[in-house]
């Protein structure tokens, strides 16, 4: 069954409606109980065979929704020998995302990061099917079984034919700078240059992490606003 042709320009009402008669037949009915149980089967499969997916903050599980390239990150990071080397071209999630967190700490304390390359999908376009705004890296990493104290890096960057301008204009990026700006999710903070680095270390070494801000001491509360 077409999805997007079943239920284009439909409400959840209507959405609802076309289930339920699905439903009705038995067949489809069956299969897709079959369907759900094998989603099932391999999510808890993927959870217990791939330790990086599920990352623990604040003592809370922060899993969230499984994404491919980060299990295929995680397998190839299994399979990678000591010393073997990987490439890969991946989702910029890798950088930010709260479910890539003990992906981001295993790359960072335990690979030598060679190169980090954030580029937009345009200027040209590379991949067809995927929005010109979309981000990926460029990510090379050797699996040395420890980290390394700074790695090749740019961001925002686009026309991947410009690569080797690009690695010669990089940025040095001090590892040591992660955990300390973020000890909890290990965020790789987009810089432009070195300026920027060093202006970043001046206001953190200035200035409390909201972290470390006592509420009652300060009296400020904090709370979410619409997203």
């Amino acid at each position: 069954i077409n999805e997007v042709l079943l239920f284009e320009n439909k409400s959840k009402q209507e959405k609802t409606k076309i289930i339920d008669k699905l439903l009705k037949n038995p067949k489809i009915k069956n299969d897709w109980l079959n369907y759900n149980r094998e989603i099932k089967n391999m999510i808890q499969f993927t959870k217990v065979c791939y330790r990086l997916q599920t990352p623990v903050i604040d003592d809370k599980i922060s899993g969230g929704d499984l994404d491919l390239y980060k299990i295929f990150l995680e397998r190839t990071l299994q399979l990678l020998k000591h010393d073997g080397y990987m490439g890969y071209v991946i989702p910029n999630g890798l950088e930010i995302d709260l479910n890539c967190t003990d992906l981001r700490k295993h790359i960072i304390n335990s690979t030598k990061i060679n190169s980090f390359y954030d580029f937009e999908n345009r200027n040209p376009t590379i991949f067809e099917n995927v929005h010109p705004e979309f981000r990926l890296i460029i990510l090379i990493i050797q699996n040395t079984g420890v980290g390394t104290n700074s790695f090749s890096a740019a961001f925002h960057k686009n026309d991947p034919a410009r690569l080797r301008e690009i690695s010669r204009e990089a940025l040095d990026y001090p590892v040591n700078i992660i955990p300390k700006f973020s000890p909890d999710t290990y965020t790789i903070i987009n810089f432009n240059n070195e300026k920027e680095v060093i202006l970043a270390k001046k206001i953190y070494k200035h200035h409390l992490m909201t972290d470390d801000v006592n509420e009652k001491e300060w009296q400020v509360k904090w709370q979410n606003e619409f997203h």
